[in-house]
């Protein structure tokens, strides 16, 4: 009784279930009445729900499963710290040339304003 409620619930929600032969049968009987809203809504809803479900049961599985199998702690060993070698004061003789070449200034100067000429015309010149 109660696997033939359902399906006539799953024939009204999707009426192309009656090509197969298991639910032809079931296609004269009585199927319950649902509003239109409630039957897209459970039309829609129910695949949804399966699917978030199925995702849902298969993350908490795999959380289970992962918590089974987790590493043991791994305790690293301190870095060592090196210290630099203490060394007396150096000059060299390139030291001004260091800091010339580094208080050196790649910009440019202002170039000069073009000469205007007012001999210029856009008259074609003529050839003699």
């Amino acid at each position: 009784m109660f696997i033939t409620k359902i399906k006539a619930f799953l024939l009204n929600l999707y009426p192309e279930l009656a090509r197969f032969p298991l639910f032809a049968q079931i296609s004269t009987t009585i199927v319950p009445s649902l509003t239109p809203r409630l039957k897209k809504i459970m039309r829609w809803g129910l695949p949804t729900g399966t699917v978030l479900l199925v995702l849902i049961l298969g993350t908490w599985i795999g959380m289970f499963v992962l918590g089974l199998y987790r590493p043991k702690e791994v305790t690293v060993n301190p870095i060592e710290v090196i210290t630099p070698a203490v060394t007396g004061n150096y000059q060299s003789t390139f030291i001004p040339l260091q800091r010339s070449i580094q208080d050196f200034n790649p910009q440019l100067p202002d170039p000069l304003p073009p000469v205007f000429d007012e001999k210029i015309s856009l008259e074609p010149i003529p050839n003699n």
